[in-house]
């Protein structure tokens, strides 16, 4: 698994700081299981790719089992499967991916940020 998670999604206060250092440390946590990698794309990145929102690319084992793009909307899931929507999103993962922080820093910044709401 491997998510791109935007530093504004991080730093925005929900729940108290102490559900927020809970949350920072699980996602710490997660990101020390061998098959999951987690970015922080920083503020400084500006407008990316990925603006419109979320989305999952979900990949299986069998390589006869297609991709599958998932989208979440205040009113509806959306499931998408064409090519051209997959490569579309493949696409603006990458972009986001090479402009996120790598692994070990953004291990470094929740690090930082769980240190400064403490």
């Amino acid at each position: 698994m491997w998510a791109v998670i935007d530093q504004a999604a991080l730093t925005k206060t929900v729940g108290g700081l102490s559900v927020m250092r809970d949350q920072l440390r699980h996602i710490m946590d997660m990101s020390a299981v061998p098959h999951i990698n987690v970015q922080v794309l920083p503020n400084s990145a500006g407008a990316h790719a990925a603006m419109d929102g979320a989305f999952t690319i979900l990949d299986f084992p069998d390589q006869s089992d297609a991709s599958i793009l998932y989208l979440e909307t205040a009113t509806s899931d959306l499931y998408l499967e064409t090519p051209e929507e997959l490569e579309r999103y493949k696409l603006i993962f990458d972009l986001i991916r090479s402009s996120a922080l790598s692994p070990e820093s953004s291990l470094a910044y929740l690090t930082n940020l769980i240190d400064r709401l403490s």
